[in-house]
């Protein structure tokens, strides 16, 4: 029966992505707003120490603007990007060589960056002996946009160019994160967002029902792609239920139809981490043994009808076009039990 489920569901990541062609060469799984432009902030003038701390990033956004032949530039909207959203970087001095040292963490504290760092007027530069889980030895450098370590809060600008594929058009990328220091403000966010963890015992009361799904291009609704995902999620009916067990630990177990059987079946259980408006699932792909994710963006909480109901989107720029949006909406609502 598990092995039926797994099946099935990568069968669906594998045929919904390929078939939307939903690669990214810059950015995945992101949300599209309007270019953010920041209020201004008082001079900055870090040092090393200022950056001690544990540090959550909660909000990423990537701002992207194009770059014609003539040198006109075009500013394409933002996107965030969700699945950043509780990643995080410890900055610390090793007393053993006595020198600033950084380690970046995913969501399960998994290390993906570390390396020596050195802070200065409003730069950070990181020179890198392990970088995306590989060994690497590079120096990049961030823009200090906000510090306040007595109130946790750390924003960052990474500006840096960027061409699409082997078109040789040429775009500026301007990565831009907000942190938290989880020891300060562990929950400090500026900005707006559906908090689950807050809402989680109405969320674990009873399973969630995939009842409509949405697929739009640069906000234009698709029929025949939104099918798709109908027949995927809708004619399956599939379903999520979230619990927490006796030690404090959640999951999420996730039903739909086996059609051999025409039975509602269960997968097993997957652990689930809560970032402010993210719930991650984890579970382990069978070829690699890797842990990998899943993620629901929790938008437009709210109650219909007597129903807690929320929107699950996801969103990403499409392939080669960086002009185009995509956004694909599950819409769930709790079932009455």
């Amino acid at each position: 029966m598990v092995h039926y489920y797994k099946t099935m569901k990568k069968i669906f990541y594998i045929l919904f992505l390929s078939f939307l062609g939903l690669s990214s060469c810059v950015s995945n799984s992101d949300q599209p707003d309007e270019p953010v432009i920041p209020d201004p902030e008082p001079p900055v003038s870090a040092t090393a120490d200022d950056l001690i701390g544990f540090w959550e990033t909660y909000y990423y956004q990537k701002d992207i603007i194009y770059i014609y032949p003539s040198g006109e530039q075009q500013i394409f909207p933002g996107l965030r990007l969700i699945e950043y959203d509780g990643f995080r970087t410890r900055f610390y001095i090793d007393p053993e060589d006595n020198e600033y040292k950084f380690k970046s963490y995913n969501v399960i504290d998994q290390v993906i960056d570390e390396g020596t760092y050195t802070a200065s007027s409003d730069t950070v530069h990181f020179n890198f002996t392990y970088l995306a889980g590989e060994p690497k030895d590079t120096i990049t450098k961030q823009i200090i946009r906000r510090l306040d370590p007595s109130k946790g809060i750390f924003k960052t600008e990474d500006i840096y160019p960027g061409t699409i594929g082997n078109t040789g058009m040429k775009f500026k990328v301007f990565d831009m994160k907000a942190n938290r220091n989880v020891d300060i403000a562990p929950a400090y966010t500026d900005v707006s967002k559906v908090m689950v963890e807050s809402h989680f015992e109405e969320l674990s009361k009873a399973p969630w029902d995939i009842t409509g799904c949405a697929y739009y291009y640069n906000s234009l609704y698709q029929p025949d792609e939104t099918k798709i995902m109908e027949d995927a999620l809708l004619k399956t009916k599939t379903s999520y239920r979230f619990y927490k067990n006796e030690q404090g630990k959640k999951y999420c177990i996730v039903s739909s139809l086996n059609p051999k059987t025409n039975e509602i079946e269960d997968s097993e259980p997957y652990p689930i981490v809560i970032v402010d408006d993210v719930i991650y699932r984890f579970y382990t792909e069978a070829e690699t043994g890797k842990t990998e994710s899943i993620y629901i963006w929790v938008t437009d909480w709210k109650t219909k009808n007597g129903s807690l109901t929320f929107i699950d989107k996801k969103n990403e720029r499409l392939g080669n076009d960086i002009s185009v949006i995509i956004t694909t909406d599950q819409y769930l609502v709790q079932r009455k039990e």
